[in-house]
């Protein structure tokens, strides 16, 4: 009765604002009263049913320690107290603090601190067996920091580390989350470069589960002089997970360099590596470099050589190829819109070793491509790309599916591969209509003991905005085929409204359909409406949702559920005051 007392007060009444000054504390508080109940059925049955009642109150004061540009901070509280019918679950109430710390934040070298701890009281556990609150959380602890720096040789970088804790009632098993990350941007006088490294580690002591993920990305791009530009992109990926802790790594790089001379020729200078590797198998290498002369003629033409060479190899298993071809594109701009084709051909040596094998033979690649633009979105507006490889020889590190497989990284022989983009856009008074349609076909050819791989993608999109609102539909279709085959295809649709400034409304349907070896075959529907008010101070929100999941194994599974949020928000301005102006500014 005390926690509804105190609700009704903070609910129904907020203090006055204060006129802002330098230096001035201030503080912000909510306070809420919701509920969820959600129903689970399976052919008719009831399995299980949940009801929820919640009262919140969070308290937020910010304030200054000595001078504004010295530190800031931000002390939180929140109070959550849930209610249950009897025998759905344990009563209990949540207690939260949290921290957030700036230092010197309009210094060279910022740094911010954040820290929050809550904690589960729950009632009358002592008369529930242990099975009944297994995977019920006791304690949750998170915290991290961010380090700006805008000024020496680390300048425009950022430097973060985030940690959470969730502690069970049951025992000392937990799960945790770990990320840490080192962003940069710089540039000099003639070349800009980005640098990010990433660390996440998630392990689930419940469930026994861990993923651990490092990723690193380096580009540089720019221009040596005005007729010299070099491109670089580097990548790299290790990846643990399961319960085993099967892992995998892959890494690549791509780099041009390109030159023009004042006899209209380019010349460029392309590499490409790949290395991939998954735990109980070889690495896969892969090299490419070719060598480019280009020129260009009147009326839109170009034509140029190319020379180059290739080489895979995996474990005992390898391949050469080098190659000498020919390209050719032709650009013109009419009053229909514009054309761009390309075309390129190469005969080359495919030298393939194995262990007590050797085979060599002629092969020819052909690669096309063409891309139409046309009109404006005031009539009707479109663009149409296509493309073609033939013999194309395999990168290590390219995408080999959701579960990539041993003999799927392995990048050895050639492959073919389509691609079609299609691109539609139309205004109709203060309406933008847009469309997208994307095909992508590969398929490699076997080599030695290797199976044959196939992928395929559909995807459209369809976006609307108007006044009001707005709607966003998407399609799409993903199949691999390797040693197993797998495929993930879904639908979704969201419709976003505001007809009124004080109401919101949300509905969406998404379907999902997952056939990956290993796991059980899925389908799965999800339909959500949602409803955001606003009246002077309170806000209400309110959610209904459907979900069914289907199994290949195993009875359908139908959830039901409500939740709603009745909330106000109130602040003001405190009558302490930190550094006022007759002290100056620190720099």
């Amino acid at each position: 009765m005390r926690h509804l007392k105190l609700f009704l007060i903070c609910f129904l009444f907020a203090a006055p604002a204060l006129a802002q000054q330098f230096g001035q504390w201030s503080w912000q508080a909510n306070v809420r009263a919701g509920g969820r109940s959600y129903e689970n059925t399976s052919q008719g049955q009831v399995l299980s049913q949940y009801q929820e009642q919640v009262l919140g109150l969070a308290f937020n004061l910010n304030g200054f320690l000595v001078h504004p540009a010295i530190a800031r901070f931000n002390l939180g509280l929140d109070l959550v107290f849930s209610r249950y019918p009897k025998g759905m679950a344990v009563d209990n109430n949540r207690t939260g603090f949290s921290l957030r710390l700036g230092l010197l934040p309009e210094s060279a070298y910022p740094l911010e601190l954040f820290a929050s701890r809550s904690r589960f009281d729950y009632q009358g556990l002592a008369d529930l067996p242990a099975f009944t609150f297994a995977g019920t959380p006791e304690q949750t602890t998170s915290w991290g920091g961010r380090l700006r720096f805008r000024h020496g040789l680390l300048a425009g970088a950022l430097l973060g580390f985030d940690a959470s804790t969730i502690r069970f009632l049951e025992g000392s098993k937990t799960q945790d989350e770990k990320r840490a990350f080192f962003d940069w941007s710089g540039s000099g006088q003639r070349l800009q470069h980005h640098l990010r490294l990433d660390h996440q580690d998630r392990s689930y002591g419940v469930l026994g589960l861990r993923y651990r993920d490092v990723t690193a990305t380096w580009d540089s791009h720019g221009n040596f002089t005005p007729t010299t530009r070099w491109d670089l992109s580097l990548s790299g990926l290790q990846r643990e997970f399961g319960r085993g802790g099967s892992s995998y790594v892959q890494s690549s790089l791509r780099q041009n360099l390109t030159h023009q001379t004042p006899s209209s020729w380019v010349l460029s200078a392309f590499y490409a590596g790949g290395f991939a590797q998954s735990e109980g198998s070889e690495a896969s290498v892969t090299h490419d470099l070719s060598l480019r002369a280009q020129r260009s003629f009147t009326g839109g033409f170009d034509l140029g050589v190319d020379v180059g060479a290739a080489r895979q190899q995996a474990g005992d298993y390898s391949t050469q190829a080098p190659r000498l071809g020919l390209t050719a594109s032709y650009q013109r701009q009419g009053k229909l819109g514009q054309l761009a084709l390309s075309a390129a051909t190469a005969l080359g040596r495919l030298t393939q070793e194995g262990p007590d094998q050797r085979a060599t033979s002629s092969y020819a690649s052909t690669s096309a491509g063409l891309t139409l633009r046309s009109g404006s979105p005031q009539v009707l507006q479109g663009e149409l790309e296509l493309a073609y490889a033939k013999n194309k020889l395999r990168q290590a590190a390219e995408d080999v599916g959701p579960q990539p497989e041993p003999q799927a990284l392995l990048a050895l022989g050639t492959e073919d591969n389509r691609r079609a983009r299609l691109t539609l856009r139309r205004n109709l008074g203060a309406v933008q209509l847009s469309a997208f349609s994307d095909w992508w076909q590969r398929e490699t050819t076997p080599t030695w003991n290797l199976p044959r791989l196939e992928s395929k993608t559909l995807t459209h999109t369809l976006q609307a905005g108007f006044p009001v609102g707005n709607l966003a539909i998407n399609v799409g279709q993903s199949q691999y085929f390797a040693v197993r085959k797998q495929e993930l295809a879904y639908f979704s649709g969201v419709l976003s409204l505001r007809p009124f400034h004080f109401l919101g409304l949300t509905l969406s349907h998404r379907q999902d359909r997952r056939r990956l070896p290993g796991e059980p075959w899925l389908d799965s529907k999800r339909q959500e409406v949602a409803m955001t008010g606003y009246l002077g101070a309170y806000q209400l929100q309110l959610r209904l949702y459907w979900l069914e999941d289907r199994w290949n194994l195993g009875a359908p599974r139908e959830d039901r559920g409500l939740t709603w949020t009745v909330s106000r928000s109130m602040g003001g301005w405190l009558p302490i005051i930190t550094a006022p102006v007759r002290r100056g500014v620190i720099r």
